[in-house]
């Protein structure tokens, strides 16, 4: 098995038909992102790792396949490690990649013996809208959010969806996202197709002083997902991120027909966060949340 980091002209990526692959395999012959693959010597595809370098230089490793056939080989291993070889040629200090531990046991192995390490654990919550859990999101609305909406207007907060914000705000908040986020996740992006009715900014004094961006899940338009949000070191626990957040489910919950579910990731060590949304309506009958494991691998000094 040789591992190379090109495709071979005329043979296609076929051999996983789920839907994350075919969609990584696609922007990959656009030549859109890194692509390493492991071929047999009949120059057929026996594993795959798609990845891109992050704004802050991390080598971001998206997705893993090996085919059914071909495991239990060490393939996987070798292909993470050359992944991560090409990655810090290239300059980056770090190579990272998330998954759910809990469904890919295998995966944490192979990941674990190639020498990454868990850097970080993030909680993914997925809501999907129901007439049940609408009405009882209006209600806590109608109770809960008139309230924040005044205490937030009281200390001079203003909160704007994308469509009626003014072209500097958002130049400032495109310039901000693309220094701080990898593209796969850019809402500015052409990979992302973003939802301005439902992405919101803060401002106070004529400053962002926050934002959320939420787009449409790639191949699944009726699935949206807050793709990145940030708020001023200055201006955290105000209730700026909450109040986006806020808003962004009450437009969902107000766009049945658009959007069916809504998935957001939140840091599972950020215990005032977490506390908070236990007390919010995001944990509906219908709803779940996954436990995602972030494992990193650094360049060693030589």
């Amino acid at each position: 098995m040789i591992l190379q980091n090109y495709l071979i002209k005329g043979k296609a990526l076929a051999f996983d038909e789920s839907n994350l692959f075919l969609y990584y395999a696609k922007i990959a012959l656009k030549g859109e992102c890194e692509v390493f693959v492991a071929v047999d010597d009949c120059e057929q595809y026996g594993g795959a790792v798609f990845g891109e370098i992050s704004a802050d230089g991390v080598g971001m490793i998206k997705y893993i396949s090996v085919k059914k056939e071909m495991r239990n080989q060490g393939i996987a291993q070798k292909l993470l490690l050359y992944a991560a070889e090409n990655f810090f040629a290239q300059g980056c200090r770090s190579v990272a990649l998330e998954f759910v531990v809990e469904k890919n046991a295998a995966l944490r192995r192979v990941v674990e013996k190639s020498g990454f390490y868990v850097k970080k654990e993030s909680i993914s919550v997925i809501n999907t809208s129901t007439p049940h859990t609408r009405s009882v999101f209006h209600k806590y609305m109608a109770e809960e959010g008139d309230r924040l909406d005044s205490f937030m207007k009281k200390r001079r907060f203003v909160i704007k969806n994308f469509c009626e914000a003014d072209a500097e705000s958002l130049r400032q908040i495109k310039d901000e996202i693309g220094k701080a986020y990898p593209s796969y996740l850019d809402p500015f992006s052409e990979r992302r197709k973003r939802i301005d009715e439902g992405s919101f900014l803060v401002i106070k004094n004529e400053k962002t002083v926050g934002y959320l961006a939420l787009t449409e899940l790639p191949n699944n338009p009726q699935v949206a997902e807050v793709s990145c949000r940030a708020c001023l070191d200055s201006y955290k626990n105000t209730g700026v991120g909450v109040w986006t957040l806020l808003k962004t489910l009450e437009y969902v919950a107000a766009s049945p027909d658009k959007i069916k579910k809504v998935i957001f990731n939140i840091d599972a060590a950020d215990k005032k966060l977490t506390n908070m949304l236990g007390k919010l309506p995001v944990s509906f009958p219908g709803s779940k949340e996954i436990k995602l494991t972030t494992f990193y691998k650094d360049r060693t000094a030589k």
